[in-house]
């Protein structure tokens, strides 16, 4: 998959002020992701 230029940007400005690496930004987004999909699949559904 491809990241547009804007989106490349916000990832490395948030990894420079968190003091760690691009990819781990993208690891913690996709877990985060996963987390919240998980949780939401377990609530009851909304009438």
């Amino acid at each position: 998959a491809t990241i547009n230029p804007y989106t490349h940007r916000l990832i490395a400005e948030a990894a420079a002020d968190r003091g760690v690496t691009p990819q781990q930004i993208l690891d913690q987004a996709i877990n985060t992701y996963i987390t919240n999909a998980t949780e939401a699949s377990k609530a009851p559904p909304r009438i």
